[in-house]
């Protein structure tokens, strides 16, 4: 067995002191609130990135102009999963 505390090249080490929820890493960020399932979410990047596709205009507008799936932002997806999130250690 594989001690959770041995380092691996593929994945952060783990910080006891961390406080939690806290995003380590990911490949881009996370679809838009609101956005439906994975479906919809693909659905919907590809209707941004096409100017062809039906509903392009609408849901550049629903978005706010600009969307960048590339994107990550380790820090402020941290800030908005604990935005999200009911502090466990006060539920009782």
């Amino acid at each position: 067995m594989i001690s959770p505390n041995r380092p691996r090249s593929n994945r952060p080490t783990v910080d006891p002191k961390a406080k939690h929820p806290l995003c380590l890493e990911s490949q881009r960020t996370c679809s838009p609130e609101d956005c439906g399932e994975v479906w919809v979410y693909c659905d919907f990047l590809k209707a941004i990135r096409n100017k062809k596709q039906e509903h392009h205009e609408e849901m550049l507008e629903w978005i706010g102009g600009r969307f960048d799936s590339e994107a990550f932002d380790r820090k402020q997806e941290t800030k908005e999963m604990k935005n999200g999130s009911p502090d466990w250690r006060k539920m009782s």
